[in-house]
C-alpha cells in the first residue's frame, strides 16, 4: 500500500526536488520534505537512512509500497544521475492525475444527486397517499450504495486476482482508456530509461511493471525477453506487436533511423496522455447523459403515477359511485 495520497505524493516530490536544486544532498533533503507530520515522515527518515548506506532511494520506496511508476522514475533518475528532473516528471505526471480526478469528480456530482432524488420520487408517492411509511423514501438510495459498494468488493477481488485488469484491456470502451494509458504510462518510463542510457530491453522491462494494467504489462515482459534475446530487432516492433497505436509506432520507427529515440518517446507519452484525456472527458459525458436520462425516465414515472393515484383514481371511484 502506498505511503500517502496523490496530493501528499506531489508536495513530497516537490519539496525533494526543490531542496535538491539547492545542491542538498538527497539522504539530508529526504528528512527535510518528508516534514514535521504527515504519512511520509517516517518513511522518509527509513529512507535516508538506507540512502546513507548505500542503498537505492527507489528499492526503499517500492518496498514501501509507493507505485511502480514512481519507482522507475525515480530509478532512472538514480542511475542518470538527475534524479531533479525525474521528480519535475513525477510531479507532472500527479499533477495531471489530480487534474483528471477533479474532472471526473465535478461531472459526476450533479448526475449523482439528480440519479439520488429520482430514487426517492416513487416512495414519495405512497408516503403522500398515506399507504406505506417514510423509511422507503430512502430505500432506493441504499440500493444504490450497496450496488457501488458490491462494485468496488468485486474491484478489489478482481485487481488481486487479475481478471479486472484483462477486462479492462479487452472489454470494448474500456479497452480505448486502457490503451491510451498504457501508452502513456510506458512511454514515460521507456523515456526515462533512455535518458538514462538503459539498455532497451531493460526500460522495457521496468516500463511493464508501470503501465498500469497487469494483463498489458505481462506482454510488455515478453516483448521485453525477446528484445534481449534478439528475437525482436527493435523497439518500435516490440511495441508494435503489445498493440500500441500505429502513428505512435511510426514515430518511434523514424526516430530510431533518425537516432532521436529519447525526444520521440516524449511525443508518443504527450500524445497519448492528450487521447486519455480526451477519451476520459467523452466517456465522462456519455456516463452523464446515461444518468440523467435514467433519473428523467425515473422522475417522469414518479409524476405519472401521482397523477394517477391521487386524481385519476378518485375521479374513476367517482364515476362508478
Amino acid at each position: 500500500m502506498a505511503v500517502g495520497s496523490w496530493q501528499e505524493r506531489v508536495l513530497f516530490i516537490t519539496q525533494l526536488r526543490s531542496l535538491m536544486d539547492t545542491g542538498i544532498t538527497l539522504d539530508t533533503a529526504l528528512p527535510l520534505a518528508g516534514g514535521r507530520r504527515g504519512p511520509y515522515r517516517e518513511a522518509a527518515e527509513l529512507w535516508a537512512r538506507a540512502v546513507s548506506a548505500g542503498q537505492p532511494l527507489s528499492e526503499q520506496m517500492q518496498r514501501s509500497g509507493e507505485p511502480a511508476l514512481v519507482c522507475a522514475l525515480v530509478r532512472a533518475g538514480e542511475l542518470s544521475g538527475h534524479l531533479p528532473a525525474m521528480c519535475r516528471e513525477i510531479e507532472a505526471f500527479y499533477s495531471h492525475c489530480l487534474m483528471l480526478k477533479r474532472l471526473v469528480i465535478g461531472r459526476s456530482i450533479y448526475p449523482l444527486i439528480l440519479i439520488h432524488l429520482a430514487l426517492m420520487m416513487p416512495p414519495l408517492v405512497g408516503f403522500i397517499t398515506g399507504s406505506h411509511g417514510a423509511w422507503l423514501i430512502l430505500l432506493g438510495p441504499a440500493l444504490l450504495w450497496t450496488l457501488a459498494l458490491g462494485l468496488l468488493l468485486l474491484g478489489h477481488l478482481g485487481g488481486r486476482s487479475g481478471w479486472n485488469a484483462r477486462l479492462c484491456a479487452t472489454l470494448p470502451g474500456l479497452r480505448t482508456l486502457t490503451r491510451q494509458l498504457v501508452c502513456a504510462n510506458s512511454c514515460l518510463v521507456l523515456r526515462a530509461g533512455a535518458s538514462a542510457g538503459m539498455l532497451y530491453h531493460n526500460a522495457l522491462e521496468m516500463a511493464a511493471s508501470a503501465c498500469g494494467n497487469r494483463w498489458w504489462g505481462q506482454r510488455l515482459e515478453r516483448q521485453a525477453n525477446a528484445l534481449m534475446h534478439g528475437d525482436c530487432p527493435q523497439l518500435s516492433q516490440a511495441l508494435e506487436d503489445c498493440d500500441f497505436p500505429a502513428d505512435l509506432v511510426q514515430i518511434l520507427r523514424s526516430a530510431e533511423i533518425g537516432g532521436a529515440v529519447e525526444r520521440a518517446l516524449g511525443q508518443m507519452a504527450t500524445i497519448s496522455r492528450e487521447r486519455f484525456t480526451s477519451a476520459l472527458t467523452w466517456t465522462m459525458r456519455v456516463a452523464v447523459g446515461v444518468l440523467m436520462a435514467l433519473a428523467m425516465l425515473i422522475a417522469i414515472i414518479a409524476i405519472f403515477s401521482i397523477f394517477s393515484r391521487v386524481y385519476l383514481t378518485p375521479l374513476q371511484d367517482a364515476m362508478n359511485y
